[in-house]
């Protein structure tokens, strides 16, 4: 039985008609962009357009939310919190040993092991005869 999975629409709420119009025409002429130049200057000439027209929709979209009295700062915050995004840093993290790692100061322990000897001078010192000359850094 065939069945179509939706996507959540990723696009931010300002955007409107023309601005889902110029999308569409930017991914034609980006497939057709390797058969002449020509689609290479549609393409830049579509991207600034386009560029032009999301700045002018996200400042007309907050205009109209600070327009607002009582309501403007739920729409607002919510704006902001789009804009801002997921800021965790680094994911979840597997150890040498399959573990699971979701703590932040055990997953910086663990990336400071992996790197600390994926990346030691000995090895390279002792090969490079570079390690005659270093001199390790004293407070």
């Amino acid at each position: 039985m065939p069945h179509k999975i939706l996507k959540i629409n990723s696009d931010p709420e300002y955007y409107n008609k023309d601005i889902k119009r110029l999308k569409v025409k930017i991914r034609k002429v980006y497939n057709r962009r390797k058969l002449g130049v020509n689609y290479m200057v549609k393409l830049k000439h579509l991207s600034k357009q386009l560029l032009a027209e999301k700045k002018r929709a996200q400042e007309t979209y907050l205009k109209s939310i600070l327009s607002k009295e009582g309501k403007c700062w739920s729409d607002f915050y919510k704006y902001v919190k789009r804009r801002k995004g997921n800021r965790e840093n680094i994911p979840v993290i597997k150890d040498d040993s399959g573990r699971i790692i979701t703590d932040p100061i055990e997953k910086a322990n663990s990336l400071d092991s992996y790197y600390s000897t994926v990346f030691s001078c000995e090895d390279y010192c002792a090969n490079t005869g570079w390690g005659e000359h270093y001199q390790p850094l004293r407070n």
